[in-house]
């Protein structure tokens, strides 16, 4: 009797965990990986731009060789490439985003800058 409890206990003991794990992993909706974020997307990536402790809003000047500048240039260098192809002589690049604070106008600043 006292056998058949502990291994009741020991099956739902490991039961448990396991179901709240497949429950977490099932329910998240938030991209962990640029491998994730590519494998969803139908529109090309051009670049990304690395997080980082710094104030300051506008990250380009001539001078600047931080990973921030460097990722904004690589971006304009495939934004050059990518829109190449368009005759037209204005071109449009659309920053948005669903939320406030998530970078539009640092992005914006920054690209227009490594842009002029």
């Amino acid at each position: 009797m006292v056998g058949g409890k502990l291994v009741w206990a020991l099956l739902i003991g490991l039961l448990i965990p396991f179901l709240v794990i497949y429950l977490r992993d099932l329910l998240d909706t938030k991209i962990h990986s640029k491998r994730e974020l590519l494998a969803q997307l139908t529109v090309p990536f051009v670049g990304s731009i690395p997080k980082t402790n710094d104030e300051a809003l506008l990250v380009m000047n001539e001078n600047t060789r931080g990973s921030a500048a460097e990722s904004f240039r690589l971006i304009r260098t495939n934004l050059d490439f990518m829109l190449s192809t368009i005759d037209r002589s204005c071109k449009t690049v659309f920053v948005t985003s669903t939320t406030s604070g998530e970078g539009k106008t640092f992005t914006s600043l920054n690209m227009a800058s490594a842009l002029a």
